[in-house]
């Protein structure tokens, strides 16, 4: 089953590495987008997978009782923290990227 935190993870490993791609290659990195490329992709999938676990975790007070409903705010955390989490992360390899590519240019 795919749900918000699967996507989140999917969202933060292939859009990291894509943002760093893009960013390394509109500031004319030249050959050394190909390291910004692995290193996003580094980046993404340990934000991915953090946000993931950190979502799951939401989740799991309420799967102690079979009962027990999830309340609201269980409901929109898990919801929206992972989607919110991997955006960030994708700007944040952006952001990463800028600054590293003007650095060492």
């Amino acid at each position: 089953m795919f749900n918000a935190a699967d996507l989140a993870m999917l969202i933060a490993v292939l859009g990291c590495p894509f943002a760093a791609g893009m960013v390394a290659y509109s500031e004319k990195a030249g050959a050394n987008t190909v390291f910004f490329v692995a290193g996003g992709f580094a980046f993404g999938a340990t934000v991915g997978l953090l946000v993931n676990k950190i979502a799951y975790g939401l989740l799991k007070p309420n799967s102690q009782d079979p009962k027990a409903s999830p309340g609201f705010i269980s409901t929109v955390a898990f919801s929206l923290f992972p989607l919110l989490m991997s955006l960030a992360s994708v700007g944040a390899a952006m952001w990463l990227t800028d600054m590293l590519v003007h650095r060492f240019k």
